[in-house]
């Protein structure tokens, strides 16, 4: 592993516990880690540390629930207004 960049995720893991802010460079670092990389994984288990220590261990699990009150013929002009939007936007991201 690089131990450069292991090293920026310690600082940054000990920061976060302070509640301090990050520093630019240790945040582009880690963005531009490889998802596959060990050092990715390396970041995985300083974020669950984290996570675990600043919550005291607990968690709390939210939902919510919505209802759709509109006529069957609004319904199908929003599901037609979003189809088209959503294959417009899949074309932009295919292109780029």
């Amino acid at each position: 592993m690089d131990e450069a960049i292991t090293g920026s995720i310690d600082r940054m893991k000990e920061k976060a516990l302070r509640n301090e802010r990050q520093d630019k460079d240790d945040l582009l670092r880690i963005l531009s880690l490889d998802p596959k990389s060990d050092e990715s994984l390396y970041l995985a288990k300083a974020a669950k540390e984290v996570a675990l220590e600043s919550t005291g261990r607990k968690s709390r699990i939210g939902i919510s629930i919505g209802l759709d009150y509109q006529e069957a013929d609004d319904r199908e002009r929003f599901r037609d207004r979003y189809d088209r939007r959503f294959q417009a936007y899949h074309a932009i991201l295919s292109v780029r």
